[in-house]
């Protein structure tokens, strides 16, 4: 009987392990392609999720963006308006010089002073004028243009600046011109009988 058991034994372990050695060798081919499909899988879900957050943190950045914009444009008109407010007031104070010299004509003309040159002067000053209300206005109107949600902000932007640089010329050669009628209507000597008079 010790010879059929150990031939039993022998036999019995044989076919275990030959059953073992036959499911391991089976095992990693099948697991591997398993692994294989399963790493696809999953690197495919990855893909996928790395992409819609790609795609979420641009429409983020895309209304930050659009946001900030929207307030540098409004930042933007806001100075332009000032400025446009400041030159439009600066405008006023030169009609006010404008009715002091025109007071001033008139009252070395009741004296019998010649004032041509000096009305003369004026009436250039006068034209100027017109021009820089015409420049602060097209300056105005192109500040209003700029629109944050339009494709050409710097484009806008850039032509206000510019409108607005000629309406401070315009601006500028005014009050020159009124400085020279200034200085004309002090270089006019009046009578001499109307001397006191002043």
């Amino acid at each position: 009987m010790p010879v059929k058991r150990g031939f039993f034994a022998s036999i019995l372990s044989l076919l275990v392990f030959g059953n073992f050695l036959l499911v391991f060798a089976q095992t990693p081919t099948t697991q591997s392609g398993d692994i294989r499909r399963d790493f696809g899988e999953l690197r495919m879900d990855r893909r996928g999720q790395v992409i819609k957050k790609l795609e979420e943190i641009r429409e983020r950045v895309a209304s930050k963006t659009a946001v900030q914009r929207a307030r540098t444009v409004d930042r933007i008109k806001k100075i332009f308006d000032k400025i446009t407010g400041r030159y439009e007031s600066a405008l006023g104070r030169l009609d006010k010089i404008v009715a002091k010299l025109q007071t001033r004509i008139n009252k070395l003309k009741e004296k019998g002073v010649n004032t041509s040159a000096a009305e003369a002067a004026l009436s250039t000053c006068l034209a100027k004028k017109s021009e820089a209300q015409a420049a602060i206005t097209d300056a105005r109107s192109k500040v209003a243009v700029i629109d944050s949600s339009s494709t050409n902000v710097r484009e806008s932007v850039k032509i206000s600046v510019e409108a607005l640089h000629s309406a401070q010329r315009a601006l500028r050669s005014y009050h020159k011109c009124l400085v020279e009628v200034t200085r004309t209507l002090k270089s006019i000597k009046p009578k001499e009988g109307t001397r006191g008079a002043n």
